[in-house]
């Protein structure tokens, strides 16, 4: 999950990014405004055109994807999940 999507996401900034790695994560509740196909230039430049003409659809998305990044990745949520994972891992080792 990088980080700075997650940071401008819980700053309540608009973005604009592609589908790889775990950031379609984010946008899974709401809207998907902002997220583009990877390396498909023109779903880029569209999603940049829309924001520079239509400015507070990327703001109204920015809120709700803020709510979200606030409930499902703040930091007691992100520790628990990480301690979850050595916890699991140190049962399968044990186990094995």
């Amino acid at each position: 999950m990088p980080y700075a999507i997650l940071e401008a996401a819980a700053c309540e900034m608009p973005i604009i990014s592609t589908d790889v790695g775990g950031i379609p994560e984010i946008f899974k509740e709401g809207s998907t405004v902002g997220l583009t196909k990877n390396e498909n230039i023109s779903d880029f430049e569209k999603s940049m055109e829309v924001f520079l003409n239509s400015p507070e659809i990327f703001y109204a998305a920015a809120q709700s994807r803020r709510d979200f990044v606030h409930k499902y990745f703040n930091m007691v949520v992100m520790v628990d999940d990480i301690v979850k994972i050595y916890n699991d891992a140190l049962i399968l080792r044990r186990n094995s």
